[in-house]
């Protein structure tokens, strides 16, 4: 009877617990949300958290079930090279994602291509182990931290303007002023075009079986696609 009483205390512990955590972590965001600290800073914070306070409530439970603390921390120290082998993998996450908020080589909503394994797309989400990328297809990529803090990545979508280029093959015989002249008119009505970025027509190459032109302007980073499909 007693130990039925230790269990139903130590659910009741675990439910008050939970809505605890819940209700923590809604305050933490709020705070964090009016402060100004950036998206992924604060969903990093957010994970941080959970996995904290639901390690503190377990220990709560194990108390409450009559399993001595100082017992937990003992086994848990004696089996620490064990467990610090096992997790090796997750601290070098951990501390990929620290890098990761310390330095910014991106954020929350930028587009980035992980250069070793060419995973790309908008970044949703930095959790406290694993970075979640969506693609343009609507997929979700997860990409453990330790792995985008020491490769090389390239943020496609950091700077305010981009170039776009554009490259068309003609045939031998055709006339390359008038193309290019086709080509300079085409950019001179492309309505994302920046400017005062100016442009450029050029030949790029002579190929085995075609004259290779090449054009090339500047626009907005959030009109890079579809100016390039236009044109």
């Amino acid at each position: 009877a007693s130990f039925a009483i230790r269990v139903l205390i130590a659910a009741i512990i675990y439910f008050i617990g939970k809505k605890i955590i819940k209700w923590a972590r809604k305050v933490l965001g709020r705070a964090l949300e009016r402060s100004g600290v950036d998206k992924g800073v604060r969903q990093f914070l957010d994970s941080a958290t959970k996995i904290t306070l639901y390690f503190i409530l377990a220990i709560a439970v194990i108390n409450q079930l009559g399993v001595e603390t100082t017992s937990v921390v003992a086994v848990l120290g004696s089996a620490g090279l064990t467990l610090g082998l096992a997790l090796q993998g997750s601290l070098s996450n951990f501390a990929g994602g620290v890098l990761i908020l310390l330095f910014k080589p991106f954020k929350v909503g930028d587009y980035i291509i992980e250069d070793t394994h060419k995973n790309e797309g908008t970044v949703a989400e930095i959790m406290i182990f694993y970075t979640k990328l969506l693609t343009a297809d609507n997929r979700i990529v997860v990409i453990p931290n330790g792995i985008l803090a020491n490769s090389s990545l390239t943020n496609v979508t950091h700077q305010k303007k981009r170039r776009v280029d554009v490259y068309v093959g003609i045939s031998y015989d055709a006339d390359i002023k008038k193309a290019k002249d086709v080509l300079t008119e085409l950019l001179h009505a492309e309505t994302a075009m920046l400017k005062e970025e100016g442009m450029s027509v050029f030949v790029d190459a002579l190929e085995d079986s075609s004259v290779r032109l090449g054009c090339r302007f500047w626009v907005e980073t959030g009109d890079y696609w579809d100016a390039k499909w236009r044109l």
